[in-house]
Order: C-alpha cells, then sequence, then structure tokens
C-alpha cells in the first residue's frame, strides 16, 4: 500500500509542475500573440508601451526590474495552470476589485483573498 501511495504522490506533484509551466508559456504565448516584446533576461513578456488602460492593485515601479501586466482575459483563461481555481473564480476576483490589468503577483493575491474570504 506504501509503494503505491508514493506513486500516486509523484504523479501528483509531477501534474502540479507540468501544470505550472503550461501557464508560464500560456501567458508568455498570448503576450507574443498580442504584439508584446519578450524580455530576453527574464523570458517574461513585457508590457506594451504606453498601456495605463485598466485599474491596477499596488503596483510599486522598481528600478529597471519590472513585472509584466497581464489582462485579465489572459488570467481567466490560464486560471487552473496558474492558480488552481476556477476561471470564474478569477473573474470573479477580479471584478470584485475592479481589476482589468495587472502583474502576475496581484493577480495572485486578488484570487487567493478572494478565495480565503469567509462565506457569509
Amino acid at each position: 500500500m506504501a509503494e503505491s501511495q508514493k506513486k500516486a504522490r509523484d504523479a501528483l506533484a509531477q501534474d502540479r509542475e507540468t501544470s505550472r509551466k503550461k501557464g508560464k508559456d500560456a501567458l508568455e504565448g498570448n503576450a507574443a500573440e498580442e504584439g508584446r516584446s519578450t524580455m530576453p533576461e527574464t523570458g517574461k513578456a513585457a508590457s506594451p508601451a504606453g498601456n495605463t488602460a485598466g485599474n491596477r492593485i499596488g503596483t510599486q515601479a522598481t528600478s529597471g526590474n519590472r513585472e509584466a501586466a497581464y489582462t485579465a482575459e489572459e488570467f481567466t483563461a490560464n486560471a487552473e495552470a496558474l492558480f488552481h481555481v476556477k476561471p470564474e473564480c478569477v473573474q470573479a476576483a477580479f471584478r470584485e476589485k475592479g481589476i482589468k490589468e495587472c502583474t502576475k503577483s496581484e493577480a495572485r493575491k486578488a484570487v487567493e483573498g478572494f478565495m480565503n474570504k469567509k462565506v457569509r
């Protein structure tokens, strides 16, 4: 019994890693399709120049190391791979905060906050 449990645990860990990689690849692929450049030093997609539309939460510009911004639709399309939640949960979290565009870390914070909210 212990051997089969170990195999199942290993398979689950491998599935999660694959999901994370797919989510990262999908976001980078969406950026390329929409004409955003991919920064060679980090492999992350860069925001289009001058795109200030949409509500953003808590962004801080750091010296030369800015995180790429993605649209709510991109996060919704990759919800299961990135956050392990259904797309509807990402939509609801973003709608509640009024987010139209944000970084991955901001999106994760919004989704986790929404999912951990107490239900009355």
